[in-house]
């Protein structure tokens, strides 16, 4: 059976093409959460699941053992899974481990860096600059992670089958180049070929539309069918004495995406508790222990570095007691 590996730069909309294709081929898709899922199947103790987010170790140095378990894990389980069924294996440097498999084919997604910047601030609602930002991260990460694991460079064009530019033909074009060339390699018939052609075009609309489905639209306030349901008892509290003063508010309406993974899933994100529309201000309660507010505070500088123009303010536990005893509420 194929093993079909497709690279692809961060935004580029790589990973789009490699899910529709294994959904209309019926073919088994390896990326990250798939991987993880069979490493806590077999029960491997010496993989470190944040290597399959592509990322590398800082200490290189200790854990070269680890290193030789982590690639025979890959080509073993990929190889076996190829045994039975062809395989879509998104990124993890796979076009190095099987470069020399007769029934490998090896394809990267490409696109401009404009293209790419305009992809991610649509999809995580971030600025141009953000933008940009992200993608020398994610670049750099998976130049160290391919350099690291498989001692090579991804960038080499003499790696791949074949280099797809996303910013040059759309993402149908795209998919429908590989099915062609999986066709005249034989892993496609000419009848399978033709029908699965005709499924890509509306799997992908609707794989674009789940994607901006789940567009991160910093301004959008979502509403309420009822009175929120508070987390706390001092965000009840807080939320009292705003409806006492008549001061217009909304209770988290807004989820702040702060990491991504490889495949630009978010690892994390800070939904603030409460939004002022008439000052376009956030206001997140903290009523812990002021030791304890590092994770908060870590989080809060995050979501400045990557949305400079978000107006937000912490208020600390200290704060909250001035204004209830502001008020009158004796908390103790």
């Amino acid at each position: 059976m194929a093993i079909i590996t497709i690279s692809r730069q961060f935004g580029s909309q790589g990973e789009a093409v490699a899910e529709v294709l294994a959904e209309a081929t019926g073919y088994t898709l390896l990326n990250k959460r798939t991987l993880e899922g069979l490493i806590t199947e077999k029960h491997v103790p010496d993989i470190r699941l944040e290597w399959i987010n592509e990322s590398s170790p800082r200490r290189m140095e200790e854990l070269e053992e680890k290193r030789v378990q982590y690639i025979e894990f890959l080509k073993v389980t990929i190889s076996e899974l190829a045994e039975k069924k062809h395989i879509f294996m998104l990124g993890r440097g796979c076009q190095f481990l099987f470069q020399a498999y007769e029934n490998a084919v090896h394809f990267r997604v490409i696109a401009p860096l404009e293209i790419r910047a305009g992809n991610i601030q649509r999809r995580f609602g971030v600025d141009k600059a953000t933008a940009l930002r992200l993608i020398n991260e994610k670049d750099a990460e998976r130049n160290d992670y391919n350099f690291y694991f498989h001692r090579g460079d991804w960038n080499d064009p003499e790696l791949y089958n074949l280099t797809l530019n996303t910013g040059t033909s759309s993402l149908a074009e795209t998919a429908g180049i590989i099915l062609y060339f999986l066709r005249e390699r034989d892993v496609l018939t000419p009848c399978e070929y033709e029908d699965i052609k005709s499924e890509v075009v509306p799997l992908l609309d609707q794989k674009l539309r789940d994607i901006a489905d789940g567009t991160f639209q910093r301004k959008v306030l979502k509403g309420k069918d009822g009175p929120p349901v508070f987390a706390n008892e001092s965000e009840e509290e807080f939320a009292r004495i705003l409806d006492y003063y008549k001061i217009e508010y909304l209770y988290e309406p807004t989820t702040f995406p702060l990491r991504w993974d490889s495949e630009g899933n978010i690892e994390s994100a800070f939904a603030p508790d409460f939004y002022f529309p008439d000052f376009d201000l956030y206001i997140e309660l903290t009523t812990m222990k002021q030791q304890l507010v590092t994770k908060k505070n870590r989080k809060l500088r995050e979501l400045r570095k990557l949305y400079p123009h978000v107006n937000i303010k912490l208020f600390y536990r200290r704060d909250y007691h001035k204004l209830l005893k502001k008020f009158g509420i004796d908390k103790g």
